[in-house]
């Protein structure tokens, strides 16, 4: 008889999304038993800095679990950039994405596997333009727009 244990470490990839980030894993070995939830914890960063504790550049404080992407036949999940800036992990602009994935059966749960700051950062998401005055009468109008700075992803649909 074969003793059912734990599943095997799960593998994470991040990469990044137009308005956030894409967490993708490749299913585990199951340990003999079905994986029955695979946890997302992200890196935030604590709300207030320790007197005496510099600022740093990148987030430090704990792995939070990111609770909305609980769907056990998915093998991904995408967090938008404003969750990400948003309590409890109040990343800011600029930080580097460290996360780590559990899968879990019902002997136990895998270790942990971490992608430590993926070289994804936290991006801004462009915000809606105001939409211009123009004359209701012209035969046609002409709209330009700059580009948003900082997106890798981009273009992005503007409808009128």
């Amino acid at each position: 008889m074969i003793r059912s244990t734990v599943p095997a470490q799960p593998l994470l990839e991040i990469t990044r999304a137009k308005c956030g980030v894409n967490f993708d894993w490749d299913p585990t070995r199951d340990g003999g038993m079905t994986i029955t939830d695979h946890k997302l914890y992200i890196l935030g960063r604590p709300l207030t800095v320790t007197q005496g504790q510099p600022f740093t550049d990148q987030p430090t404080g704990e792995y939070i679990e990111y609770t909305h992407c609980h769907n056990i036949n998915s093998r991904s999940c995408t967090v938008t950039f404003n969750d990400l800036q948003r309590s409890p992990f109040n990343l800011l602009v600029g930080d580097s994405i460290a996360a780590k994935l559990t899968a879990w059966n019902n002997v136990g749960v895998s270790q942990a596997h971490e992608n430590a700051y993926s070289g994804i950062t936290v991006g801004s998401v462009p915000t809606p333009m105001a939409m211009p005055d123009f004359d209701e009468e012209a035969d046609s109008i002409v709209i330009t727009w700059l580009p948003v700075p900082d997106m890798q992803n981009g273009p992005y649909k503007y409808e009128l």
